[in-house]
């Protein structure tokens, strides 16, 4: 299993670096932090999934895989899983994007793909 290291702002790297090929533009999380965050589609999408989780509650832990900026963990986590008790967490490859939902406050993020996730 790899070992994870945290870093700042604020997530966990493998120890083993970040040499990876992403298929995602480098710009792509920069280009759409802000823009989810002033979409009135994207934040009733969070309300209508908002409600689907309290609709039908799941047992175990929840992982966003390929969580890019973090902005629908961010939600949940401050909605749902933090107030119900929920383990969570995200996986993403783009150092941007984690250190972004480091900003939003997301909590246990991990920057790298997703056959390199502690799970």
């Amino acid at each position: 299993m790899i070992k994870f290291i945290r870093v700042e702002p604020g997530y966990f790297i493998p120890n083993v670096g970040l040499e990876k090929h992403l298929s995602y533009p480098s710009t792509g999380n920069e280009d759409c932090y802000s823009m989810k965050e002033n979409s009135q589609w994207f934040q009733g999408r969070n309300r209508l999934l908002e409600e689907t989780l309290i609709d039908f509650p799941f047992d175990g832990d929840f992982i966003d895989i390929g969580a890019g900026n973090g902005y629908q963990l961010s939600f949940f986590q401050k909605e749902i899983f933090n107030r119900l008790g929920i383990k969570s967490g995200m996986c993403e490859p783009g150092v941007v994007g984690c250190s972004n939902a480091a900003n939003r406050g997301v909590e246990n993020i991990y920057c790298c793909l997703f056959d390199e996730f502690p799970i």
